[in-house]
């Protein structure tokens, strides 16, 4: 979705897609992501800690 929005300021030439970037990542890592994978914690326990250790988060 990153790559998308870059691809999208870059086709449309528009600076302000560019700037939106920092908040779009900081909805996606903190409202997203950080809640996603407290979930599964709750949910799994230690085997998705165990999972979560072993794989990056962004690949």
């Amino acid at each position: 979705m990153f790559l998308g929005l870059i691809g999208l300021a870059i086709a449309f030439d528009s600076l302000w897609l560019i700037f939106l970037l920092v908040p779009f990542y900081l909805v996606i890592r903190y409202g997203v992501v950080a809640r996603e994978e407290a979930y599964l914690e709750r949910k799994f326990g230690d085997v998705y800690l165990a999972y979560k250790a072993r794989i990056r988060r962004w690949l």
